[in-house]
């Protein structure tokens, strides 16, 4: 897809958040009233629904263009346990910037619960794209 921004400055960009490097960052957690929120709900609905059978031509609607074959395999892995575990529940969603997210999941599998973070981009479709494990 060419709706994408450049992942790789977004990636950067989180980088350098991580290091608190710049000023024009502002995290912000949202509630779940807010449309980014919903937005990454229904996208965990769409991996969920899709199962271990459908979780390809999901994916290929999900994940940003432009990431490096390392990457895409995490994120494909990750993403392909949250489609299969038994439970998932989005805890929370945080924005960094307007285009740079970080959603955080719990999970249950096997009987075990974890926590997953994902970072998410905003296309320029305006649609929210995941892009790296957090």
């Amino acid at each position: 897809m060419s709706n994408n921004r450049p992942v790789a400055a977004c990636l950067a960009a989180a980088l350098c958040l991580s290091a608190g490097c710049s000023k024009e960052y502002a995290h912000k957690r949202l509630q779940k009233g807010a449309a980014e929120f919903a937005a990454v709900q229904a996208m965990l609905d769409e991996l969920r629904a899709a199962g271990k059978d459908g979780i390809e031509v999901v994916l290929a609607r999900q994940i940003a263009d432009g990431l490096d074959e390392t990457r895409s395999k995490g994120l494909r892995y990750v993403l392909g346990e949250l489609a299969t575990a038994e439970n998932v529940t989005l805890k929370r969603v945080d924005r960094w910037r307007s285009d740079l997210f970080r959603a955080t999941m719990e999970s249950t599998a096997d009987g075990a619960t974890g926590t997953v973070a994902l970072l998410l981009v905003r296309g320029r479709d305006d649609k929210l794209y995941w892009a790296n494990t957090n």
